[in-house]
């Protein structure tokens, strides 16, 4: 039932002020139309706004379209504050094209969110429209509390917080306070805020939080310029299988087809997915259209080309990852080794990882870490990386490993991300997150894995939190959990926009890429694999973790060194080597290769970025005992690899055929169609391998699906007519160097602070060692004077390695772009055909 909302006269007079205000002043001629309800907040308040202003209200009684229209024609309004049911009037009566609206230029939207394609469609139709706005508002707070400015156009976009006015994003949750683009409950706080409901405290009491701030029970976020954007009520939301569907989104879709007329839609409550999502439909006058029509309409996807793994031959593990680690550790092999230091043959045993790690998972509980309890790692591979991992994963902790090699900055912006409560690091990086955990109040510990000031040793924490004793670990009880519910791994990965996410990987990611390791036709005879690629890496991280569960020893290798790397391949008798494509070239061309004895090599597969066709078929040539080179397709977002070859295929240039369990389709980016065989698009998969989302990124996690859920890679390919899948380019445009994603928007970011650099373009030259090296287009400012050099330095210093502009810098008048701005790459790439730069490509 409705509650009585007691404005004072202060909270109007505010409103009164906005309607001066000049960046929010229209140009309205004299006339406002007063059509709004006067009993309603909107038209109660906007027409004692324009008495105050001396602005004439042309009435209308009631709704009737002619009557509507022709007040418009005759009282020549220019401005016109309206609710989305009559901007789709607007934009689709036939009526309208029968009366002069020329002299309407403004119009603001406001009680409910209007799509984009209705502001564009009114645009377009509407020709002497300037503006078409929204505002978002409610009762409490005297309607508008974001605004744009009066000239400012932003499409889907609600405006920002309007003056005297402030406002959070907050979890509902937990109270925190969100960042851009996340999404949360809009609160505000000010003078526009109601006394509050009258006569019912209680009411008033749950509609703001303890510290004052007004809850709307609106969903929403703003983006990196401030502006906000609506998505639905709190709770209004439909819950399909734990993804939180916005109502608001679909009515807004199906409101653009040209036979509805309204629609409504809520959730049809369902046993095993909780609510499904169902509209209410009103049709046009005299259309027909069926249910089936809409259903698609909204999907806009077809699947009719669908690639499906073949039927597995193991079964996932129902346990949990830390379960199933415990379960390996116990019963295989508990007296062999787990790990040995290819440099000074140092080992690890298995028995002794299982105890150091229920130590571990002990101490961690001891000082309050539970399941959803963020815990970092940051180090060099070494035999101590997984003891923290293994802890973390016994209590349903969530492991956020960072590379060692990140900037203060890169840092700054992953903690961020993830939060972490406690931080397991090594002496080299010490300094940098002593310095963060005076920044960050969310950091409780810092642990090194040497003594120095600032932090204390693994071995000093669990002491001190065990009090001397020692875990039994056959007595130790892992978290049971549901393995799909249930977050393993907080993963970095770039995307387009330039700043790493962080892709939130599940127990059942992890254990499916598990099972793919007891799946026959995946399967090696192998018994050591070389620990060479980073482990904070997803590709290191999880082939290790694969290797624990199955008993395999890891050889592990610090950091890359030719000599190093070639005897641990000799004296450790390696036949199975995972690695990336920089790692193929060298074994293919370095005279060193010959030296040693790598006659037990005999399986190589490659992944993190695709391998020429001419490389693979170079390493047969050189090491004769190697039966196959193949190479994997995967991304961070889907657990590595998701298109594989069976263990003794070779199909050269090819990543193989999509794995059990998962499902692919190529899909053309524009139309949503799926593809036939040897056609390009964009690689789509569905799956229990398809992350859980991008941690703490609603946003960035729907735009990554499309609406009937299928993950967008970002990358194009194709598959044969055999299903043999290709990988072609990307259709995001990050630069691969050595197996790393370096997003060009970040680089170009950096280089525009720069005082001499007026515009610049980043795009990767092709390089055989390292995939391709990030190369600067530039346009310098007017007279002046900046070389090479001095740019690739500037970036160095506030990048990690992968990040340098090793392709150099190319000096140009200007940079390429499309008519919405967007840089041409594909143009800068061309004019790289012509390009003789100083390369750089050391492993």
């Amino acid at each position: 039932m409705p509650k009585g909302v007691l404005l004072s006269h202060f909270n109007v007079l505010v409103r009164v002020a906005h309607t001066r205000d000049p960046r929010y002043k229209f140009d309205v001629d004299k006339s406002m139309l007063g059509l709004m309800p006067f009993f309603h907040g909107y038209g109660l308040i906007v027409s004692l706004c324009s008495i105050i202003n001396s602005d004439q209200l042309v009435v209308l009684k009631k709704f009737d379209e002619d009557v509507f229209l022709r007040a418009l024609q005759d009282y020549k309004i220019s401005f016109l504050p309206l609710a989305p049911p009559l901007a789709i009037f607007l934009e689709k009566s036939p009526k309208v094209l029968k009366y002069d609206l020329s002299h309407v230029k403004s119009i603001v939207c406001g009680a409910a969110p209007l799509s984009k394609d209705t502001e564009l469609g009114l645009k377009k139709r509407l020709k002497s429209l300037e503006c078409i706005q929204q505002a978002y508002g409610l009762t409490e707070a005297t309607l508008a509390v974001t605004l744009l400015d009066r000239k400012t156009v932003r499409s889907g976009s609600s405006g920002r917080v309007a003056s005297y006015m402030s406002c959070k994003v907050r979890d509902p949750e937990t109270g925190k306070s969100l960042g851009p683009n996340q999404v949360g409950e809009l609160c505000f706080k000010g003078p526009m805020l109601m006394m509050g409901y009258y006569n019912d405290e209680k009411a008033t009491r749950e509609s703001f939080t303890s510290d004052g701030w007004l809850k709307t029970g609106d969903l929403g976020y703003y983006d990196d310029e401030g502006y906000f954007y609506i998505v639905d009520r709190l709770k209004e939301l439909v819950k399909y299988k734990g993804f939180q569907v916005a109502p608001a989104e679909l009515e807004a879709i199906l409101l653009t087809h040209p036979k509805v007329r309204d629609a409504g839609v809520v959730g049809l409550p369902d046993e095993l997915a909780g609510e499904l999502p169902l509209a209410f439909v009103v049709k046009r006058d005299g259309a027909e259209i069926s249910e089936q029509e809409l259903q698609k309409f909204v999907a806009r996807e077809d699947n009719t080309f669908v690639i499906r793994g073949p039927t597995p031959a193991a079964q996932i593990s129902k346990r949990t990852l830390g379960e199933e680690i415990l379960h390996s550790l116990l019963q295989n092999k508990p007296d062999g080794d787990a790990m040995i230091d290819a440099v000074t043959g140092e080992a690890l045993s298995r028995r002794f990882l299982l105890r150091a790690a229920c130590d571990t998972a002990t101490a961690l509980r001891r000082c309050g870490c539970t399941k959803g309890t963020v815990i970092s790692i940051c180090c060099d591979n070494s035999l101590q990386f997984f003891t923290p991992v293994v802890a973390s994963l016994f209590l349903g902790c969530i492991v956020a490993p960072l590379n060692y090699n990140y900037t203060l900055e890169e840092l700054e912006h992953a903690l961020d991300i993830s939060k972490p409560k406690i931080i397991f690091c090594s002496r080299e990086v010490l300094p940098k997150f002593t310095e963060l955990k005076r920044k960050r109040d969310h950091i409780d510990k810092v642990d090194c894995n040497e003594t120095l000031a600032g932090a204390e040793t693994m071995e000093t924490f669990i002491e001190r939190a065990l009090m001397g004793q020692r875990v039994i670990p056959e007595n130790f009880q892992p978290l049971t959990d549901d393995p799909a519910k249930l977050g393993a791994f907080i993963l970095c990965s770039s995307g387009t926009t330039g700043m790493p996410k962080g892709v939130l990987l599940s127990h059942l990611n992890v254990l499916v890429r598990v099972a793919h390791r007891s799946e026959p036709r995946y399967k090696y005879d192998i018994e050591s694999v070389l620990g060479l690629m980073p482990f904070f890496h997803g590709y290191g991280l999880i082939v290790s973790l694969s290797c624990i569960i199955s008993s395999d020893q890891i050889i592990v290798l610090k950091r890359f060194d030719e000599d190093d790397f070639l005897r641990a391949l000799q004296d450790y008798k390696i036949s199975f080597l995972p690695l990336a494509p920089p790692l193929a070239v060298f074994l293919e061309k370095s005279p060193k290769v010959l030296k040693y004895d790598l006659s037990h090599l005999k399986y190589i597969v490659c992944g993190a970025a695709p391998l020429s066709k001419d490389t693979e078929l170079g390493l047969k040539k050189r090491l004769k005992s190697l039966e196959t080179i193949q190479q994997a397709y995967g991304l961070t977002e889907a657990t590595l690899g998701v298109t594989l070859l069976d263990s003794k295929t070779e199909r050269p240039g090819s990543s193989g055929k999509v794995v059990t369990y998962m499902s692919c389709k190529v899909r053309d980016p524009e139309t949503g169609k799926s593809l036939g065989p040897n056609q390009i698009g964009e690689l789509c998969f569905k799956g229990p391998m398809v992350m859980m989302g991008y941690y703490n990124d609603e946003k960035a996690t729907r735009e990554s699906f499309t609406s009937d859920g299928w993950l967008k890679t970002g990358d194009l390919g194709y598959y044969d007519d055999e299903g043999y899948f290709y990988i072609v380019d990307r259709l995001k445009e990050l630069v691969k160097y050595k197996g790393f994603q370096v997003a060009p928007a970040e680089l170009e970011a950096i280089l525009l602070t720069h005082p001499k650099v007026r515009d610049v373009g980043v795009v990767g030259l092709p390089d055989e060692l390292a995939g391709e090296l990030p190369l600067a287009f530039v346009v310098k400012r007017d007279g002046a004077e900046v070389s090479e050099q001095e740019l690739q330095e500037f970036v160095a210093r506030v990048v990690s390695p992968q990040k340098r502009l090793r392709g150099g810098v190319v000096f140009v008048s200007e940079i390429p772009k499309n008519p919405s701005g967007k840089i041409l790459r594909r143009v800068l790439r061309e004019r790289l055909k012509t390009y003789k730069g100083k390369q750089e490509s050391k492993l």
